[in-house]
């Protein structure tokens, strides 16, 4: 097994021999356990992205080649002439050619199902078996080799789904506890005189008086789109993620690409209330859906306001939005300012 691996790099420059199914799935899956290794250790032990995109792009550079040859002589295995290897690595390019096709033809709820046929068109091309000869594995082998499978799989998986809960769970909660530091010392001074007056009840109603006052301001940007909200807001340069601190406001935007739609569960809710449509003004023929509930503050302990808005641009790319705060009619009026405003120009 350890020499297959070696054997990966030390053909790295080999476009012209040819590789069994077992030589390029086990190379494959041993890649994967990697990288997984290297995010683990990186964002899920050191919590840094920049570290874990660092080591992760270092890895996928180095093995670049490497990967591109093994490819190469998998597909010769096979007996694939030249031209057939080419439509193959041309292929993507065909694929966002098709989706482009589909969305132009307001077809964009097709795109999935192309984007699965091609990955089992994949699939099926690699998994082939050879057009020359297939070297015989005494059955202790082929029992270890698919224990090593399974193990490799397995720990890959798993060590993926832990790193990227522990990401996102650090995220979420460095959003949306204010930071201490972030403030100006006037800002402060006003935020700390009004929480003691109002540290035991929060009136809903001033809460959003105060919050219409604020100047408008656009937030946003030109691959989500841009909306209106109020105040003066920062935001998590990492991420479109942004929060206003007088009234502890978060909102959190995605941009996904073409697909199923986004698990809401991601940020979960503590309790789901009501589930309705919700109105683009720009975009009125645009099927847009509303979830509204509560999340506890994992800090405080506390429940807030929660209302989660999805919508699928012309395009077929999907746009999400979380948005967060301690009343419910501040949520409500935040999300009217958005839906009114929400362009996806600035």
């Amino acid at each position: 097994m350890f020499k297959r691996y070696l054997g990966f790099w030390r053909d790295a420059f080999d476009f012209r021999g040819g590789a069994y199914r077992l030589d390029y799935w086990w190379i494959s899956v041993i890649n994967a356990l990697i990288l997984a290794l290297i995010l683990f250790i990186t964002l899920g032990l050191g919590r840094s992205w920049t570290l874990a995109s660092i080591f992760g792009s270092a890895f996928g550079l180095v093995s670049f080649v490497p990967n591109l040859s093994l490819t190469v002589r998998r597909l010769r295995d096979t007996g694939m002439s030249a031209r057939g290897m080419a439509l193959f690595f041309m292929s993507p390019t065909l694929l966002g050619l098709v989706g482009s096709a589909l969305a132009g033809l307001q077809l964009g709820r097709f795109a999935p199902i192309a984007w699965l046929i091609y990955t089992l068109g994949i699939l099926f091309v690699i998994s082939r078996r050879s057009a020359y000869w297939t070297p015989f594995l005494p059955g202790k082998v082929k029992i270890a080799y698919a224990f090593g499978f399974v193990i490799a799989i397995i720990l890959t998986v798993g060590l993926n789904v832990w790193t990227f809960q522990q990401a996102i769970g650090d995220a979420f909660t460095n959003l949306t506890k204010q930071p201490a530091q972030s403030a100006q010392p006037a800002q402060q001074s006003a935020t700390s005189s009004s929480a003691s007056s109002t540290s035991k009840t929060v009136d809903d109603t001033d809460q959003v008086s105060a919050y219409q006052k604020l100047p408008e301001t656009t937030i946003g940007d030109s691959d989500f789109g841009y909306f209106k909200v109020r105040g003066t807001w920062q935001q998590d340069t990492q991420s479109l993620q942004w929060w206003q601190m007088p009234q502890n406001v978060m909102i959190l935007t995605s941009t996904m690409g073409q697909g199923w739609g986004v698990d809401f569960t991601s940020f979960p809710f503590k309790e789901t209330m009501d589930q309705r449509a919700f109105v683009l003004r720009h975009f009125a023929s645009v099927k847009a859906f509303r979830i509204d509930g509560t999340y506890q503050d994992p800090q405080t302990g506390k429940d807030e306001a929660m209302t989660y808005l999805e919508w699928h641009m012309p395009d077929g790319h999907i746009r999400v939005v979380y948005i967060i705060a301690q009343t419910r009619p501040l949520v409500d009026a935040v999300v009217t300012t958005l839906g009114a405003t929400f362009d996806t120009n600035e």
